[in-house]
């Protein structure tokens, strides 16, 4: 198996006011449930990244595992959005491409 078969995509709302706080996560988690990149929208419009050897603006990749999707939908604050099917089976058993994060 793959690096990118393993790999899984989120994409989180954050409800909050706060005007200099990004709205809305995209991360890409590696099988250990580590993010290896990140992108984070701000209510303006503009986006900070971050990966492996790279960051833009305060966006920094965690330092410990981030837990389960399940995990994130139970907290007031965030709405976590299911990706559509990222594995091999979907699709009827066609194998799917996984699409990388933006840079």
């Amino acid at each position: 198996m793959s690096d990118a078969d393993e790999m899984r995509y989120w994409k989180v709302r954050w409800l909050h006011d706060l005007p200099d706080e990004p709205v809305e996560l995209y991360s890409e988690i590696d099988e250990d449930d580590y993010e290896r990149r990140k992108v984070e929208i701000y209510r303006d419009g503009h986006a900070d990244y971050a990966g492996p050897t790279v960051a833009t603006g305060s966006t920094m990749l965690s330092e410990v595992p981030v837990g389960t999707f399940e995990d994130i939908a139970l907290l007031d604050d965030f709405e976590p959005i299911k990706p559509p099917e990222t594995t091999s089976k979907g699709c009827g058993g066609r194998r799917q491409r996984h699409r990388p994060m933006p840079r």
